[in-house]
């Protein structure tokens, strides 16, 4: 798991850093390989994708501040269309998870499908506190990386994903979405809304493709 985060200053000086307190967690498990990097600006942000690009790690987690215009990063905002253009060059099959609030969403979900081969995006689709973040993550990546370990499986299943993140959302009170890559779609994915266990799926609309 490749976690990167970035907080405000605010956040710093409270120590509400989810993403490294995540990596502790996972360590302590032993579920699986965990890198921590912190970034504050756009620049650093390109560095460490560098190394997560260089290495073999298929998991990358962010732990940052979003919206539906863009990503927050200490002392940089970059507009989804930057952020989507940066990660082209690294994600391709490859997993994001998103501990932010506002993302991902289905905008920059659609430009990541179209331009890549990634595999799939979740995160929150409301704010989300800090504690539920860990908690539900750890959850998460534990059970995940277990239930791997045990069925002989090499990497996440979208099966196991999926009804992981069903079970789980329920216990946490905290929607979720979940868009994954789909050839055969027009927009080259699929998405579905998991609010407990009760899901929505559509596909997103190309009407105003070019």
């Amino acid at each position: 798991m490749f976690i990167i985060e970035s907080l405000s200053f605010e956040d710093e000086e409270k120590k509400r850093m989810e993403g490294y307190v995540l990596q502790d967690m996972l360590r302590l498990s032993g579920k699986c390989e965990t890198k921590y990097f912190y970034v504050r600006t756009k620049q650093e942000l390109v560095r460490i994708l560098d190394i997560f690009d260089k290495s073999n790690f298929r998991y990358l987690h962010f732990s940052c501040h979003g919206s539906e215009k863009g990503v927050g990063f200490t002392l940089d905002d970059i507009s989804d269309d930057e952020f989507a253009k940066i990660l082209n060059f690294y994600v391709d099959k490859k997993r994001i998870f998103f501990s932010a609030c506002g993302l991902p969403h289905k905008k920059l979900a659609l430009k990541l499908f179209r331009s890549t081969d990634l595999y799939s995006i979740i995160g929150p689709c409301d704010d989300i506190s800090f504690s539920c973040a860990a908690a539900f993550w750890l959850a998460f990546y534990n059970r995940i990386f277990d239930k791997s370990e045990r069925m002989g499986h090499e990497g996440m299943r979208h099966k196991d994903i999926y009804e992981l993140l069903k079970s789980l959302s329920k216990i946490f009170n905290q929607d979720f979405m979940y868009y994954r890559r789909d050839s055969k779609k027009k927009s080259g994915m699929t998405y579905r809304k998991i609010i407990g266990n009760v899901t929505d799926s559509d596909e997103l609309t190309n009407t105003n493709e070019k």
